[in-house]
């Protein structure tokens, strides 16, 4: 996986010169910088109109993503719209493998849990700030002001994390989370739903 500091490069066509290699480092990890992107990897590298597409590569030659959001001044805009130039995000290369997965029909669908969630304030792990009704969440006993801590013995980091988590878990899969509620650890056991769309 991805890590900060981390040297990365990325190819693309920037505004149709032909195919050329920028060099950078990753500079943040779970970044959404709109609500339809989630949990992307976010560079210090120049985006200019034709980059979206290219891979992010390590410098093992190893793809760790996909160039895909130019953040510039004002709301986000996918890479083929014309723009001037911005930050480089690219979206995570297991998500890209899942969603592959998802269209040749190796995959049943992206995963849901049904729980509408928030960064915390605290140092580790996310808010349950509601628990839709008839989720899988509601299922496994979640319930709203949860703190949710660890999803599969791995740490929640922060929101953008956890859903990447859960879009990328099989539906139909068993889910063990650690959650704080009023002051006492527990364990649930959720299954994993299919999200619909």
């Amino acid at each position: 996986p991805p890590r900060i500091g981390q040297t990365v490069i990325a190819l693309g066509n920037p505004r149709n010169l032909g195919i050329s290699a920028f060099r950078g480092i990753v500079s943040g990890l779970d970044r959404t910088p709109a609500s339809e992107f989630i949990g992307l990897i976010q560079t210090d590298i120049t985006a200019f109109p034709g980059m979206g597409g290219g891979p992010l590569i390590d410098e093992e030659g190893g793809v760790i993503g996909m160039c895909s959001v130019a953040l510039r001044e004002g709301p986000p805009r996918p890479m083929g719209r014309p723009s001037t130039a911005g930050l480089l995000f690219a979206v995570p290369a297991d998500l890209i493998r899942r969603a592959i997965s998802i269209m040749r029909g190796e995959a049943k669908g992206w995963g849901y849990l049904g729980a509408m969630i928030s960064d915390s304030r605290e140092e580790r792990g996310v808010v349950v700030n509601r628990v839709l009704p008839g989720s899988p969440a509601q299922e496994a006993g979640f319930e709203s002001g949860d703190l949710i801590l660890e999803l599969n013995g791995k740490p929640v980091l922060n929101a953008a994390r956890f859903r990447r988590m859960i879009l990328t878990a099989e539906p139909g899969e068993e889910v063990v989370v650690k959650v704080l509620r009023e002051g006492r650890e527990l364990v649930l056991k959720a299954r994993i739903g299919e999200r619909g769309g």
